[in-house]
């Protein structure tokens, strides 16, 4: 790790495009129930 220290980690990005699409999933079905 740390290999490009100037460049946010893709894995750091995809994490949090991962937990923002499953927060908005989990809203619409909850909205959907």
């Amino acid at each position: 790790t740390g290999l490009q220290p100037q460049q946010p980690s893709l894995d750091s990005i995809r994490a949090m495009g991962e937990c923002f699409v499953k927060k908005f999933f989990d809203t619409f079905d909850n909205r959907r129930a």
